[in-house]
């Protein structure tokens, strides 16, 4: 048995205080310790649960932004905040928590991202935003509305924003605030970087399906119009009618039409989902004199697109808007041999701009974007290679895409934005070529080879055109 201390006999009662002082001391190490644990567990939890929402609305955004801002506010004991996305040129909360009706309609309805301090911020590279007291915070008249209402509807005092970046972009931004004076700490500022990195995460999914799905349905629109063309090789107005219906549909459109030039007039040879009495007027022509759509069509543009109908003074454009209500337009022009033909239109009865992917999907079933000088097989022209049809015009540019005896290469690089395409021989030339085959099969080789770089040289393989677009209003298509 170990001696007794001498201090603890002559003061054994500060000794028992000098215990209690330390149990109490382990105590709280130990109620901090699982404080953190508790904290550790429950961030698992709430990412596992929106990992899990994100893996069950792969396409779907809105449920994984809101169960992304509550548990992020939950966790940062935050009652009041929004996730933002950035468009462009707007900014638009997508998910909001706590807001009163009035705020909340506000942040959803948009407002502009110039002018705004929190996201010029954010641009300038700031990792993130912490407002401690917005009431320290000077306003003026000349502030945006969205900024008071901030501080006079929703009643906000502390603020805290992280921008979403990706790839040196960012997207929007995930903000967390409190109606009371309580600044963020360290591990609240962590938490919702975390939320934010995981909203870039599925942001970046859902694109990438959507995408897929886009180029599925394109790749399925045109194997059906391949399967018409098969069925009706000598006839053309089922396949404009399957053209025109596959394009719309991918495009999101609500009417459109497909024309051909004759004289000094366009008369359509398909519409879609017109009245009858604007079909038959359509049918009838329009002028291609004093029409700035077919002049811009004409002067070597690539498409025209008119964000709102409405603000275009011309009779044509009044008329249009009269008879069929519709607000946006997009024309792509069908050429052969470099000569407008014609030209497929899509339009919406609500003034939205035409994405860029909508533009591609029309390019690639007319078959133009750039490519006007090299030679352009059309269905028209395997038509009368039958013997079984004539179409006015002189040849629809382009449609060897949708054709098995003139297959072709079209493809439209976003990032470039030029269009490669690889010209075909046309029916005759191909029996030439296999009659050439059958009387000297030893000089295929060096034919081929000859004939390959001949018509190389003729009609320039994957040459780059880029893309002149005409927008009436904006001057080029909206991202």
């Amino acid at each position: 048995m170990s001696p007794t201390p001498y201090s603890t006999l002559v003061n054994p009662e500060q000794r028992i205080a000098d215990l209690e002082r330390q149990l109490a001391e382990r105590e709280a190490e130990l109620a901090a310790c699982k404080a953190e644990r508790d904290e550790a567990l429950q961030r698992e939890t709430a990412t596992a649960e929106v990992l899990q929402v994100i893996n069950s609305s792969p396409g779907d955004l809105t449920p994984v932004f809101d169960a992304m801002l509550e548990k992020a506010h939950t966790l940062c004991g935050a009652p009041l905040g929004s996730l933002v996305i950035h468009d462009g040129e707007h900014l638009r909360a997508v998910a909001t928590r706590g807001y009163p009706a009035k705020y909340d309609a506000l942040a959803r309805g948009g407002f502009p991202a110039r002018g705004s301090p929190l996201f010029d911020r954010l641009l300038a590279g700031e990792h993130l935003v912490h407002v401690a007291d917005t009431a320290a915070v000077p306003l003026s008249a000349s502030d945006q509305p969205i900024r008071h209402a901030l501080r006079e509807i929703a009643g906000v005092r502390s603020l805290l924003a992280v921008p979403l970046c990706k790839d040196n972009r960012v997207l929007g931004y995930i903000s967390a605030q409190r109606q009371e004076l309580c600044p963020f700490t360290g591990k609240e500022i962590a938490l919702l970087q975390n939320f934010a990195a995981q909203a870039v995460i599925a942001m970046e999914n859902a694109r990438l399906i959507t995408e897929t799905h886009e180029a599925l349905g394109q790749q399925t629109a045109t194997a059906e119009v391949l399967g018409v063309i098969n069925s009706s090789p000598s006839d053309l107005k089922p396949v404009f009618d399957a053209i025109l219906e596959k394009a719309h549909a991918l495009c999101g459109a609500d009417h459109g039409s497909l024309t051909l030039r004759d004289g000094d007039r366009f008369r359509a040879v398909a519409t879609y989902a017109y009245s009858e009495a604007w079909a038959e007027h359509l049918r009838e022509g329009l002028p291609i004199a004093d029409n700035p759509i077919t002049e811009a069509l004409l002067n070597g543009a690539d498409f025209v697109h008119i964000p709102d109908v409405v603000e275009i003074d011309h009779p044509i454009a009044r008329e249009s808007l009269d008879a069929t209500g519709v607000r946006t337009m997009l024309f792509v022009p069908l050429r052969k041999d470099g000569v407008l033909v014609g030209h497929i239109s899509a339009v919406r009865r609500e003034g939205s701009p035409v994405h860029r992917q909508a533009d591609r999907a029309v390019a690639e079933f007319c078959g133009t974007g750039g490519h006007r000088n090299g030679e352009r097989t059309a269905p028209d022209r395997d038509a009368r290679s039958l013997g079984a049809a004539d179409c006015r015009g002189g040849g629809l540019a382009g449609h060897q895409l949708l054709t098995r005896r003139s297959r072709a290469s079209f493809r439209c690089d976003a990032k470039s934005r030029t269009v490669r395409s690889r010209p075909a021989f046309d029916l005759r030339q191909r029996l030439l070529q296999r009659e050439r085959v059958e009387r000297c099969p030893s000089q295929y080789s060096r034919h081929c080879r000859s004939m390959s770089w001949r018509n190389n040289r003729r009609h320039g393989v994957s040459p780059k055109f880029p893309i002149r677009g005409i927008s009436l209003l904006s001057g080029r298509l909206p991202p």
